[in-house]
């Protein structure tokens, strides 16, 4: 049972990499890195790491692999963040029960860290730097919702393949309230998508126009070939 305990531990801290490091690594390669459903994904992650607690509280069964101790620990902070990144990207639909299983997910983690780790100085090393990360990653994920996910919103009005369907012209509008807003015709290549059973991978879209917010009214947009789309009368070239 040790063993499993040893396996749960890097297993965990994998889980805990897993999606901060795909979707920035992603970012870097311009592509876009969103998982199939954000609600099952961080209720997975609060069911695993809540069986690992019990393992340890109700069974009594400690790990003894030092670097599985040291990742837990290591682990307790960085849950934090991966929280942050999963509450961020979820559709704002989902956006409740993510943020409610993302709680128990982190506190299970702390628990872990603090559990495992026996040492009493590595113990409040654990507990003081997840409650910094605490602070400084609310602090950024409250700042972040309230001026970029929460603060106005995106829509995609319409849109419309190219003639093979290799790619998808999309009219977005960015609504900031009082503020005004944008709209812009996003071109997202469709033959650069990887859909799995847990994550999607696309090619970022690229915006090949930009007005104002009230254009998505009047805006025409049209297919002239793969290659060519015509907006306004104006003809632009898909790179």
């Amino acid at each position: 049972m040790k063993k499993t305990l040893t396996v749960f531990a890097y297993v965990l801290f994998g889980l805990t990499l897993l999606f901060p490091v795909a979707h920035l690594v992603s970012r870097c390669l311009g592509y876009d890195f969103s998982l199939t459903s954000y609600p099952v994904y961080t209720i997975l992650l609060a069911a695993f790491t809540g069986l690992f607690v019990v393992l340890g509280f109700v069974f009594k069964i400690t790990l003894e692999s030092k670097a599985a101790k040291v990742l837990l620990g290591i682990n307790a902070p960085l849950s934090l963040i991966n929280a942050a990144f999963l509450i961020l990207n979820c559709p704002e639909t989902t956006e409740m029960v993510v943020l409610i299983f993302a709680a128990l997910y982190v506190s299970a983690c702390i628990l872990l860290g603090i559990l495992h780790v026996k040492n009493p100085s590595a113990i409040f090393g654990v507990a003081s730097s997840s409650i910094a990360a605490f602070f400084l990653v609310g602090g950024f994920l409250f700042f972040a919702m309230l001026f970029g996910k929460h603060f106005g919103s995106v829509t995609v009005d319409r849109s419309m393949d190219s003639p093979s369907g290799k790619y998808r012209a999309e009219v977005v509008v960015y609504d900031n309230g009082a503020l005004g807003g944008e709209t812009f015709v996003e071109v997202v290549e469709k033959d650069r998508m990887i859909c799995t059973l847990l994550f999607i991978l696309e090619k970022e879209s690229w915006k090949c126009y930009g007005g104002e917010w009230y254009e998505s009214q009047t805006i025409e947009v049209r297919w002239i070939d793969d290659d060519r789309l015509e907006i306004n009368s104006k003809e632009y070239e898909i790179r």
